[in-house]
């Protein structure tokens, strides 16, 4: 007899990790968050990294200040090249290297990266297997629970974050609301280059990467509601 619970239970675990794990690396990706987060950096955002010396260029001029601005931005694509790199455990900068202490913070960080991405893997393997053979029964409703399981973990990841007194958790809720980024140390660009809000910006981001993938996952089983039932021999 064709358990069909088992792979509903299957299919309902992989689609929710597979929303948490898609979240984490869309925004381990995301460039764009940075760059619109650099459009609004304040003068003394830029006058700062230029007078700490992490750039060749002036603040005399207007062209001089596009010029870091672009500079900035190929220094970060550089570093989260590096950081989305799987292997890579280093971050070399256009003229100068990281601190020790500050690779090793960012390691911290990526090590839910790099398990986001095995995990990920799994979860699709896990996800196509059990509806390939719920398909021909048509037994849709994993992807309303999956939906729904996916919110739940976003939601407790929400709270553990604003609870946790994990060290990394603690980092990532200081920089996200109160823009303190102690968590890294002085002495590198690293801290001249990320602009006050960004933490706070890429939260958003990863929250709302994970909501708009459950709620397509709801919307997919609200539109196959029609074929709920199995088929009659």
């Amino acid at each position: 007899m064709f358990n069909h619970r088992r792979y509903q239970v299957m299919a309902t675990i992989s689609i929710g990790i597979f929303i948490v794990c898609f979240a984490v690396i869309m925004t381990a990706m995301n460039r764009s968050i940075y760059e619109k987060c650099i459009e609004q950096a304040s003068d003394r955002f830029y006058i700062e990294y230029v007078t700490k010396g992490y750039t060749t260029g002036t603040i005399s001029t207007s062209y001089n200040k596009d010029l870091t601005m672009l500079e900035l931005k190929l220094n970060y694509d550089s570093m989260a090249d590096d950081f989305c790199g799987y292997f890579k455990d280093d971050y070399k900068l256009q003229n100068y290297e990281l601190l020790e202490d500050n690779v090793e913070g960012l390691n911290a960080i990526k090590v839910y990266y790099r398990w986001s991405l095995w995990i990920f893997i799994f979860s699709i393997v896990g996800m196509v297997y059990s509806m390939l053979r719920l398909y021909k029964g048509r037994y849709y409703k994993p992807f309303l629970y999956g939906g729904l399981l996916g919110l739940l973990l976003l939601a407790l990841q929400g709270l553990g974050l604003l609870i946790s007194d994990n060290v990394v958790f603690a980092g990532i809720r200081d920089m996200v609301f109160h823009e303190d980024y102690s968590f890294f140390k002085e002495g590198d660009a690293l801290l001249h280059m990320i602009p006050p809000e960004y933490a706070r910006w890429l939260a958003t981001g990863y929250f709302g990467f994970g909501i708009v993938m459950a709620l397509a996952f709801l919307l997919l089983r609200a539109i196959t509601y029609s074929r709920t039932k199995p088929h009659k021999f």
